[in-house]
């Protein structure tokens, strides 16, 4: 961009420095509305799902199947999916018989 502020054409810088005239005229377009040339940071969007909420659905709930965790919170099974990524939470489902045990050794332990 100095090349260019000093007087030196766009023709010019493209072929010394070896960028497209696409660029160079993207640069400057940018530095006249920014002011810079500097990489505009990435703001990460706020979560819908509440990670304490998801978290202690879950421990009340072990055995729900991701689309029912989804209904039960109201989001979409991607969106809750997606948290349990965000979270590290690993959810491997077990069978259906292994969790009628689970049922019936609480029921037994009471």
């Amino acid at each position: 961009m100095d090349f260019i502020e000093r007087g030196g054409s766009k023709v010019e810088a493209s072929k010394v420095f070896k960028v497209s005239l696409k660029s160079i005229f993207n640069w400057v377009r940018q530095k006249k509305a920014r002011g810079s040339l500097e990489v505009k940071k990435r703001g990460l969007g706020a979560y819908k799902i509440d990670e304490q909420r998801l978290r202690a659905y879950i421990e009340d709930h072990p055995d729900d199947y991701v689309r029912e965790i989804a209904s039960a919170l109201g989001f979409s099974t991607s969106g809750v999916k997606s948290a349990l990524q965000r979270l590290k939470i690993t959810y491997k489902k077990n069978s259906t018989l292994q969790r009628k045990r689970r049922k019936l050794e609480k029921r037994v332990s009471r």
